[in-house]
């Protein structure tokens, strides 16, 4: 519900100019009947500028589907509460991701007077996909005839999920880099197999053909090699949702976490086209958490997530509480993708490699997020900004926690070499 202030409508002025103008001239004339000339004006002016006081308006807009993919049209209404008797005017701004339909080629609508509640009906085409929101909604109201004007702008409206299609969800990486991840992800245990584990001394009920003949004969005594089984392996995104403001997130907030995102998105798309299950875990401002799964579905469940808490993140919502990361799954990868803006996610990575907990960091770079300084003083705090996410950056390599940074064009070459290190120092169980 919203209260809204009249303004005059730029007639009346005219108006009201024409009927004191014509006044002045009997006046001056002398001549009663020149006055027939400012009658019609002056009336206007006063039956126009009648009731002028604020009005309730309320409104709501509603979408059918509030996921769908590229291509496809989304349809909803927006409802509309005035003051019965007003003319009223509505158009959407248009924003990049979506076109008008209906009403096309621009969301525009002119309610005639009637009763208080008023439903608009409209349709447009998902562009692409990501989170989108309609644009501003402008009102504007008027009675007949009159010269009273109510106008309002409201840029609170609800968003809606646009999923790739099935063939850009697989295209979303290029060949190249997908191919690169084979066999950089394995299992950490061990059992039948192709890929060697390690060797241990023959007991009985080892098979023959797994007896390592070279290794028994250096060491004198009989050698079996135990391998990796032939499963996939389990991975968890961690997200870092810390934002650099109490209410609303920052535009660099914003935009590095869609870059972490987008990284995060990549490294996940490169797991699942070797059948690895990939979950998705949030700490900070939103917190969720999102099993490991394989498969399209789990693209789509990934997808549809990372959007929801983009959304959330852009709107201000903050979580009630924060989860123990230490409940993630035992035996999975953890990456997480963080920007180090805020101090509380580094010490929960480090808290998570000190238990033993397979554990990489990809730092997103902020450096060209962040808009060009304009004096002295803003140059030292920029340096100070930045020497606190140095800070952090190098207690997490002095802990051992591979680290690799990922800036807006770069390649997954920097993530995949930590990735390696990290299986590297991986301990296998026994």
């Amino acid at each position: 519900m919203a209260l809204i202030a009249p303004r005059r409508d730029r007639r009346a002025v005219g108006y009201a100019g024409l009927a004191i103008g014509f006044a002045i001239l009997a006046l001056l004339r002398g001549e009663p009947s020149d006055l027939a000339l400012a009658a019609p004006f002056a009336v206007v002016v006063a039956l126009g500028l009648r009731q002028v006081r604020p009005i309730e308006v309320s409104g709501k807009i509603h979408f059918e589907t509030v996921s769908s993919f590229e291509g496809d049209e989304v349809r909803g209404t927006i409802e509309l509460i005035r003051p019965a008797g007003l003319v009223a005017t509505m158009s959407v701004d248009n924003r990049p991701g979506w076109t008008a339909v209906d009403p096309g080629p621009a969301l525009v609508w002119t309610l005639p007077p009637g009763g208080s509640k008023v439903v608009a009906h409209f349709t447009v085409r998902a562009e692409s996909w990501g989170r989108h929101r309609l644009g501003a909604v402008n009102v504007s109201f008027r009675r007949p005839y009159g010269l009273t004007v109510w106008e309002s702008s409201n840029d609170n409206s609800p968003s809606f999920n646009v999923l790739p299609t099935p063939e850009h969800v697989r295209q979303l990486l290029p060949p190249p880099a997908s191919q690169s991840a084979a066999g950089v992800h394995i299992s950490r245990l061990v059992g039948e197999g192709f890929d060697f584990a390690e060797l241990r001394p023959y007991v009985a009920g080892d098979r023959l053909r797994d007896v390592n003949w070279r290794a028994s004969a250096r060491f004198e005594q009989l050698q079996t090699n135990r391998r990796h089984p032939d499963r996939s392996g389990e991975l968890v995104l961690l997200l870092d949702t810390f934002v650099d403001g109490v209410g609303t997130a920052s535009a660099t907030s914003q935009a590095a976490l869609a870059r972490a995102a987008r990284a995060a998105w990549s490294i996940a798309q490169l797991h699942l086209n070797v059948q690895d299950r990939v979950g998705l875990a949030t700490q900070g401002r939103v917190v969720t958490q999102l099993r490991p799964r394989s498969g399209d579905r789990a693209r789509y469940e990934l997808l549809q997530t990372l959007l929801t808490v983009g959304g959330m993140v852009t709107a201000g919502e903050s979580a009630v509480s924060r989860h123990r990361l230490n409940r993630l799954p035992a035996g999975a990868l953890l990456i997480a993708f963080t920007p180090l803006l805020d101090q509380r996610f580094a010490i929960d990575l480090l808290a998570l490699h000190r238990a033993g907990r397979p554990v990489m960091a990809v730092v997103v770079e902020l450096v060209d997020l962040l808009p060009p300084t304009t004096n002295q003083a803003e140059a030292l705090a920029r340096r100070i900004f930045q020497l606190g996410i140095d800070e952090w950056r190098e207690d997490l390599v002095s802990a051992g926690v591979p680290l690799a940074r990922w800036t807006g064009d770069a390649d997954l070459t920097g993530v995949l070499g930590a990735l390696n290190r990290l299986h590297r120092t991986v301990r296998v169980s026994r």
